[in-house]
């Protein structure tokens, strides 16, 4: 039997159409995506504004008010993979 792993580093954010590269509105907006309270992954202009993946929601919107966020969406992920 032969077994295939494939790894999709950015798929909660690319899930959305945004590329993990790219902002996801403009330079200045930040996203996120979260699960259960916790930032999942992160966009490179929230990184650089000081949150990481795994920090609670709360602490992300005290550190960045103005982070759009959104909530995992796994039917959305499975779509993007096919």
């Amino acid at each position: 039997m032969l077994l295939i792993g494939i790894h999709f580093p950015s798929l909660a954010i690319e899930a959305f159409g945004l590329a993990p590269c790219a902002g996801p509105c403009d330079a200045d907006q930040a996203f996120a995506v979260c699960a259960q309270g916790v930032l999942l992954e992160v966009c490179p202009q929230a990184r650089a504004q000081g949150l990481s993946t795994g920090m609670p929601r709360a602490t992300a919107l005290a550190l960045l008010p103005a982070l759009l966020l959104r909530d995992r969406d796994p039917l959305r992920e499975r779509d993007t993979q096919m």
